[in-house]
């Protein structure tokens, strides 16, 4: 029988391992090389995010314009808040509006496409002075329009539902106008003629749970619980608000409430203030007492909506699109996005045509003022850390980061030689303007662009002046 010979010290070598000193010198050599690594490997990985992030949306513009394409209508994305800061909201009178000064920023998106017209029941418009005119009813109905009504909607024109046919008493089927209706919706009567826009009614609004707009008395309930209904007879019935997009009193603004412009100035979009409201008149031989016109079918086109079953688009997780300072009362322009912000709702929606072109919509209706200044959207890309709200004084209003400074945002950081000029603060991560060309459709995406101009002073008035004439680097 044979034996196998062990090797002398042979069970010593094979079980040798390696020392705690051993150990410990290759931790410190790989935390050594982390260390040196990680400032050059970090700012990458932040950049390659805030592209990725730009893709994205980028991605998701183009998308909405194929989709259009394809349907033939407008479509588009609306942008949704990050929940990680939650909305502000500040009151304006009986209206609420998110707060300017707080941080804005928006990290997802979800499709819109043009909703299915809508032309339920029958209707009837309403002139003061005309509220007779269902007296061929036995016994003959009068009109009651409730003081409330009057108050806040002074010069605007009132669209009734229709219960009944006047000539034969038979009944209409329901308009079922609240909470389906939003304000922003097109209606024509008669199908044909022009269309008005549907500006109201809306007690509830955003801040109460009415991100969308609908039109409404109150909650959800029977109509004749409301002091808002009008009353044909003893019987409420529902009514629209609606503006005719003319200019009636000819001073250059159409719908002044409705446009979408600060007309008077006081830093505030389409509230109702005296300076910004216009008596609104029917058009053609719309409210005169004709038979045609006391029991008329009606369309309703509405806005494009979120599409049924829609996924969400998300940023990468530390990318947001920051609209912080989007709207501040007195200030030139917004230092970071510049967007048709909802004011209402805090939601950014971007319409495109089929031609690729922006439809410039308000939620009200086609603004006057969509010239130069809007025909430009800039996407502010960044990284979480670099959101910061706007400092403000005691009394409440916008008050610059630095003595002396005209910037109410971080910005980057200058060249050494022109850092005497700004104390700061700056920002930090990694940031890009994703530029979209509203009447061409064309996307520009410019990474970290400058703040500032050769002789380092800051863009007060057009921090996206590189972006918009389609120059990187310095101007």
């Amino acid at each position: 029988m044979r034996t196998r010979s062990r090797r002398p010290g042979g069970s010593q070598a094979a079980s040798r391992g390696f020392t705690l000193i051993e150990l410990l010198v290759v931790i410190f050599i790989i935390l050594l090389i982390s260390a040196v690594a990680l400032p050059t490997v970090l700012p990458a990985l932040n950049h390659r995010q805030v592209s990725e992030a730009a893709r994205i949306l980028q991605g998701a513009l183009v998308g909405a314009r194929d989709k259009a394409i394809h349907d033939n209508q407008p479509c588009g994305i609306r942008l949704m808040p990050d929940p990680a800061f939650p909305l502000q909201w500040v009151n304006i009178g009986q209206y609420v509006q998110v707060n300017p000064y707080s941080i804005l920023a928006y990290n997802r998106a979800i499709p819109l496409e043009a909703a299915p017209e809508y032309s339920e029941g029958n209707c009837t418009p309403y002139t003061p002075g005309n509220i007779n005119y269902l007296a061929s009813l036995v016994p003959p109905v009068t009109i009651t329009i409730p003081s409330a009504v009057q108050s806040q909607y002074p010069s605007y024109l009132i669209l009734l539902e229709s219960l009944a046919n006047p000539k034969t008493s038979a009944p209409n089927s329901p308009t079922s106008w609240y909470w389906n209706i939003r304000i922003g919706d097109k209606i024509q009567l008669n199908n044909s003629g022009p269309w008005y826009t549907v500006a109201g009614p809306m007690i509830l609004n955003q801040a109460g749970g009415n991100p969308d707009g609908f039109v409404n008395v109150g909650p959800p309930a029977a109509i004749n619980q409301s002091s808002y209904a009008p009353l044909v007879g003893n019987q409420p019935v529902e009514f629209l608000i609606l503006v005719n997009g003319r200019d009636d009193n000819n001073n250059g603004w159409v719908d002044e409430e409705f446009d979408g412009v600060d007309n008077n100035n006081d830093g505030y979009i389409d509230f109702p203030v005296l300076s910004e409201l216009e008596n609104e008149q029917w058009l053609g031989t719309l409210g005169s007492v004709t038979g045609h016109e006391v029991n008329v079918p009606y369309t309703i086109r509405r806005r494009p909506a979120p599409a049924p079953n829609a996924r969400e688009i998300a940023l990468p997780t530390d990318i947001v699109v920051d609209a912080t300072a989007y709207k501040m009362p007195n200030t030139p322009h917004p230092e970071r996005s510049r967007l048709p912000v909802d004011l209402s709702s805090g939601y950014v929606d971007i319409i495109i045509n089929p031609d690729g072109t922006v439809l410039p919509i308000t939620a009200y209706s086609t603004p006057a003022s969509f010239q130069m200044g809007s025909a430009f959207y800039h996407f502010w890309l960044a990284e979480r850390q670099d959101l910061n709200p706007v400092q403000v004084t005691s009394n409440g209003t916008p008050q610059p980061w630095a003595p002396g400074a005209s910037y109410y945002l971080p910005i980057a950081e200058p060249s050494s030689s022109f850092s005497s000029n700004f104390p700061g603060p700056y920002l930090k991560g990694e940031y890009a303007v994703l530029t979209l060309f509203t009447r061409t459709g064309q996307i520009v995406v410019n990474s970290s662009p400058p703040f500032v101009n050769q002789f380092g002073y800051y863009h007060s008035v057009n921090p996206f002046i590189q972006a918009e004439q389609g120059v990187v680097g310095g101007p």
